[in-house]
């Protein structure tokens, strides 16, 4: 974070998609990828960005597991933005690919009222979703070939950890930081 001269805040950030010889790296968001447009970016639910991940991924165990991490924690902040532009494939140096670093990480309900998935349908179809948040997720775990072991550390490491709200009250926050799991 920078300020201009007149006190404005402005948000810098450095690139993942370009090399350090400038070199632009092919990156394809996951709308692009599931054919869905930008009028489509919130229909749905987030285990398809794990079937797209397995389509177009040769390391998908790996990127699965980092995949989860992202989804995981942009429930805890509460990012009701998460679509499925805000989620890429970026081409490794091999040439093939793999999931880009996360991006537009955001208490979205600082703003406004917000969803806590900004997918239609949350993290699994319908038929699927009908239990608690936290069965969601390992439901959703265990349907994207991520194992228990896995999963469940993953969940702890990340749920475990507390987070400090007092910044996000400060900023004018109705109170809605970060969730408890």
């Amino acid at each position: 974070m920078v300020f201009f001269k007149n006190g404005d805040p402005a948000y810098i950030t450095k690139r993942f998609d370009v090399q350090e010889d400038g070199i632009k790296l092919a990156m394809e968001d996951f709308a692009s990828l599931g054919g869905r447009g930008t009028d489509f970016k919130y229909t749905g639910n987030y285990l398809a960005l794990f079937k797209l991940l397995k389509t177009y991924v040769p390391a998908n165990p790996i990127e699965a597991i980092k995949l989860f991490k992202v989804l995981l924690f942009n429930y805890l902040i509460s990012n009701g933005d998460a679509h499925y532009k805000n989620f890429s494939l970026t081409e490794t140096s091999l040439g093939d690919f793999k999931l880009s670093p996360a991006y537009d990480l955001l208490n979205s309900k600082i703003h406004i009222e917000d969803r806590d998935f900004a997918l239609e349908n949350g993290l699994l179809p319908l038929n699927e979703s009908k239990s608690k948040v936290t069965e969601q997720f390992f439901k959703l775990a265990e349907l994207a070939g991520i194992s228990k072991k896995q999963y469940e550390k993953t969940f702890k490491n990340i749920t475990s950890n507390t987070v400090s709200t007092e910044p996000l009250l400060c900023m004018g926050s109705k109170g809605q930081g970060v969730k408890k799991v």
